[in-house]
Protein backbone atom coordinates (compact mmCIF):
# COMPACT_ATOMS: atom_id res chain seq x y z
CA UNK A 1 0.00 0.00 0.00
CA UNK A 2 1.22 3.44 -0.75
CA UNK A 3 -0.02 7.07 -0.53
CA UNK A 4 0.20 9.34 -3.39
CA UNK A 5 3.31 7.02 -5.36
CA UNK A 6 3.06 4.00 -7.90
CA UNK A 7 5.30 1.05 -6.66
CA UNK A 8 6.12 -2.13 -7.87
CA UNK A 9 7.00 -5.49 -6.40
CA UNK A 10 8.45 -8.14 -7.18
CA UNK A 11 9.47 -11.94 -4.98
CA UNK A 12 11.16 -14.60 -6.15
CA UNK A 13 11.85 -18.24 -4.40
CA UNK A 14 15.20 -18.94 -4.04
CA UNK A 15 16.27 -21.65 -6.50
CA UNK A 16 18.84 -22.13 -8.74
CA UNK A 17 19.53 -20.73 -12.13
CA UNK A 18 20.61 -21.97 -15.11
CA UNK A 19 22.46 -19.70 -16.79
CA UNK A 20 21.82 -16.33 -14.95
CA UNK A 21 24.77 -14.96 -16.38
CA UNK A 22 23.40 -15.53 -19.83
CA UNK A 23 20.31 -13.90 -18.68
CA UNK A 24 21.68 -11.13 -16.95
CA UNK A 25 23.46 -10.06 -20.06
CA UNK A 26 19.69 -10.15 -21.85
CA UNK A 27 18.29 -7.54 -19.74
CA UNK A 28 20.29 -6.25 -16.91
CA UNK A 29 22.67 -3.21 -16.97
CA UNK A 30 26.41 -3.17 -17.11
CA UNK A 31 26.66 -2.62 -13.53
CA UNK A 32 24.39 -5.15 -12.49
CA UNK A 33 26.49 -7.43 -14.50
CA UNK A 34 29.51 -6.72 -13.21
CA UNK A 35 27.96 -7.07 -9.73
CA UNK A 36 26.94 -10.61 -10.52
CA UNK A 37 30.39 -11.33 -12.18
CA UNK A 38 32.30 -10.01 -8.93
CA UNK A 39 29.82 -12.38 -6.94
CA UNK A 40 31.11 -15.26 -8.83
CA UNK A 41 27.55 -15.75 -10.52
CA UNK A 42 26.35 -16.54 -7.58
CA UNK A 43 22.56 -17.35 -7.10
CA UNK A 44 21.71 -15.23 -4.58
CA UNK A 45 22.76 -12.48 -6.18
CA UNK A 46 21.43 -13.05 -9.38
CA UNK A 47 17.99 -13.23 -7.86
CA UNK A 48 18.69 -9.46 -5.41
CA UNK A 49 19.43 -7.78 -8.56
CA UNK A 50 16.33 -9.65 -10.91
CA UNK A 51 13.75 -9.11 -8.04
CA UNK A 52 14.91 -4.94 -8.24
CA UNK A 53 14.57 -5.22 -11.77
CA UNK A 54 11.41 -6.43 -12.17
CA UNK A 55 10.02 -4.38 -9.38
CA UNK A 56 11.54 -1.04 -11.20
CA UNK A 57 10.11 -1.93 -14.14
CA UNK A 58 6.58 -2.99 -12.68
CA UNK A 59 7.38 0.61 -10.68
CA UNK A 60 7.13 2.62 -13.91
CA UNK A 61 4.60 0.32 -15.51
CA UNK A 62 7.49 -1.03 -18.11
CA UNK A 63 8.09 -5.03 -18.81
CA UNK A 64 11.65 -6.65 -18.33
CA UNK A 65 11.89 -6.21 -21.79
CA UNK A 66 10.35 -2.72 -21.89
CA UNK A 67 12.15 0.85 -21.68
CA UNK A 68 15.17 0.36 -19.24
CA UNK A 69 14.00 1.88 -15.75
CA UNK A 70 17.76 3.15 -14.32
CA UNK A 71 18.63 2.20 -11.27
CA UNK A 72 18.78 6.00 -10.21
CA UNK A 73 14.80 6.46 -11.25
CA UNK A 74 13.65 5.07 -8.46
CA UNK A 75 13.94 3.79 -4.80
CA UNK A 76 14.34 0.68 -4.12
CA UNK A 77 14.26 -1.91 -0.77
CA UNK A 78 15.63 -5.19 -1.02
CA UNK A 79 14.33 -7.51 1.52
CA UNK A 80 13.83 -11.42 2.81
CA UNK A 81 9.87 -12.04 2.73
CA UNK A 82 10.20 -15.34 4.40
CA UNK A 83 11.73 -18.57 4.41
CA UNK A 84 13.81 -19.12 0.88
CA UNK A 85 11.78 -15.42 -0.55
CA UNK A 86 13.54 -12.87 -1.51
CA UNK A 87 11.48 -9.25 -2.44
CA UNK A 88 12.20 -6.04 -3.52
CA UNK A 89 9.47 -2.73 -3.38
CA UNK A 90 10.20 0.17 -5.93
CA UNK A 91 8.86 3.36 -5.47
CA UNK A 92 8.76 6.23 -7.85
CA UNK A 93 10.43 9.20 -6.01
CA UNK A 94 14.12 7.74 -5.64
CA UNK A 95 14.03 11.10 -2.71
CA UNK A 96 11.52 9.73 -0.83
CA UNK A 97 12.62 7.50 2.49
CA UNK A 98 10.37 3.88 2.05
CA UNK A 99 8.38 3.75 5.94
CA UNK A 100 7.71 0.10 5.98
CA UNK A 101 6.20 -2.23 8.12
CA UNK A 102 5.43 -5.62 8.00
CA UNK A 103 1.90 -7.20 9.58
CA UNK A 104 1.76 -11.12 10.61
CA UNK A 105 -0.69 -12.07 9.12
CA UNK A 106 -1.95 -14.30 12.29
CA UNK A 107 -2.10 -11.17 14.18
CA UNK A 108 -5.45 -10.51 12.32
Amino acid sequence: VARDLEVGIDIERSREIPNALGIARRVMSAAEIAQLESAGNDTATFLRLWTCLEARQKCLGEGVFGRRVDETQVGTLSFPAGEGLLACVAWADPGVTADMRFLELGSF
